[in-house]
């Protein structure tokens, strides 16, 4: 998705990061603040979230997340209730 900014003549995509950058980055907590703002304002995309990531941000174990594949028990339908 192409952000509209006024002035430019053609939309820049925004920037993309992946997860593992995101964790083995040091930086200080201002410098957190600044990208997650950057990421909700839509100039830095989040992409190649790990699977712990995705279960952390979903609050579920990594364990569990990897169970259901395996078994394939939860429909897609079902888990979105």
């Amino acid at each position: 998705m192409r952000k509209y900014r006024a002035g430019a003549d053609s939309a820049t995509p925004p920037t993309e990061i992946s997860g593992i950058q995101v964790v083995r980055q040091r930086r200080t907590k201002k410098q957190r603040a600044a990208l997650a703002a950057s990421i909700e304002r839509g100039e830095t995309r989040l992409g190649s979230l790990t699977q712990t990531q995705i279960a952390h941000i979903c609050g579920v174990s990594a364990q569990y997340v990897h169970r259901v594949q395996l078994t394939n028990s939860v429909p897609l339908a079902q888990a979105a209730e």
